[in-house]
């Protein structure tokens, strides 16, 4: 298990930035949002280019990254005809990806159930078509995908572990994998986190840590009695033998901190500490 920092969330928000906050936490994993290169706020697509150039001053800085983090508009998980432009997008930058050897895509997705409160089982097969087409596309670049469950079932479809079953099930792919948020776990499945993290083994192919309480929303609760026990999180990571990166998220912000620097921090070193005992 690697512990990471994502671009955008510490120190001054570049990737120069991140560089220099995570070798100073002894850290040498970072995970690249699409949003971070400006290519993709342009265009919507990350160029072969721009990849390598970022890919070759995280290795001058002594660091890697295999981790890229998108949000897939709505329109498109759902299938609708004007999401189209941005699958193609995305296929370019899974193109992008594989040339610079990044083999994760961490892709927070919602499909929100039909507003006319009919069945959501013709919502849910636009979603296992658009799903079809996206493992196809990894599949033949050797990319995994793994699904961030936004827990909001009034909002989303694919917001519980049930919904990542019935992914896994009906859009079978090896590129078809669970980005594990443990916030969001926590808000639909509860103490059973640790089950599902054995269940899904290899599955599992990017860890966000976040304290939480339950059905409270996205607020932090990093210093707060209660919520997930992330000795327990760890140990079932270190049964499926799980190896990729885990990152910090919704980290308190403190007085005078830039970004989340000093939550941060305090999270990588308690991380750090239940590693060294597992």
């Amino acid at each position: 298990m690697k512990l990471a920092v994502e671009v955008g969330s510490v120190a001054d928000g570049t990737l120069e930035g991140a560089i220099a906050y995570g070798k100073s936490l002894a850290l040498d994993r970072l995970a690249l949002p699409l949003e971070s290169f400006e290519g993709y706020r342009e265009s919507g697509a990350l160029s072969t280019g721009e990849a390598q150039a970022a890919m070759a001053r995280i290795h001058d800085g002594g660091m890697s990254a295999s981790v890229m983090v998108y949000w897939a508009p709505p329109a498109m998980v759902i299938g609708a005809p004007e999401g189209e432009p941005a699958f193609a997008n995305l296929v370019r930058s899974l193109d992008a990806m594989a040339a610079v050897g990044a083999d994760v895509l961490a892709m927070f997705a919602t499909a929100e159930p039909p507003a006319d409160g009919t069945e959501p089982e013709a919502r849910w097969q636009a979603v296992l078509a658009f799903y079809r087409r996206l493992m196809a596309e990894a599949e033949a670049r050797q990319i995994k995908v793994g699904l961030h469950t936004v827990a909001m079932p009034a909002r989303n479809l694919l917001w519980d572990y049930a919904a990542c079953q019935r992914l896994l099930a009906e859009a079978p792919s090896p590129s078809n994998g669970v980005t594990f948020c443990v916030g969001n776990f926590w808000n639909s499945d509860g103490e059973r986190i640790y089950d599902i993290v054995r269940e899904l083994g290899e599955r599992v192919v990017y860890v966000h840590t976040r304290s939480t309480k339950r059905h409270l929303g996205e607020e932090p609760f990093w210093f707060d009695r209660g919520g997930p026990d992330f000795r327990l999180l760890l140990e079932a990571l270190r049964d499926i033998g799980y190896a990729g990166d885990i990152r910090s998220e919704h980290m308190p912000e403190m007085a005078g901190e830039n970004r989340t620097d000093i939550g941060t921090a305090w999270s990588i070193g308690y991380l750090k500490a239940l590693l060294r005992y597992l």
